[in-house]
């Protein structure tokens, strides 16, 4: 059956203050603060994209079984600053 997501890496800035003792050190989007939501329809997908405090969410649709590896993809991307220079820091 295919599902549809939404993936949101919250950046460091939007959950955690600057004193935080280590901040520096966390990557933009750490990996513990990322949340992922699969829906059975276009239209809940949709609306939760358009109403996330997240900016740069992201959007995906795969078969069911899929998931972790579509999910493992896209936390593979936001842990790549090359990546994220091309695709995410232009547009937020």
């Amino acid at each position: 059956m295919k599902v549809f997501g939404v993936f949101m890496p919250y950046h460091k800035n939007e959950i955690l203050d600057s004193y935080y003792d280590g901040y520096d050190e966390l990557p933009s989007y750490p990996r513990k603060y990322r949340r992922v939501r699969v829906f059975t329809d276009k239209l809940t997908q949709m609306e939760v994209y358009a109403n996330t405090m997240c900016p740069a969410s992201q959007i995906f649709e795969c078969e069911e079984e899929d998931i972790d590896k579509t999910v493992e993809k896209l936390n593979n991307q936001f842990d790549d600053e090359n990546w994220l220079e091309k695709n995410v820091y232009p547009f937020i």
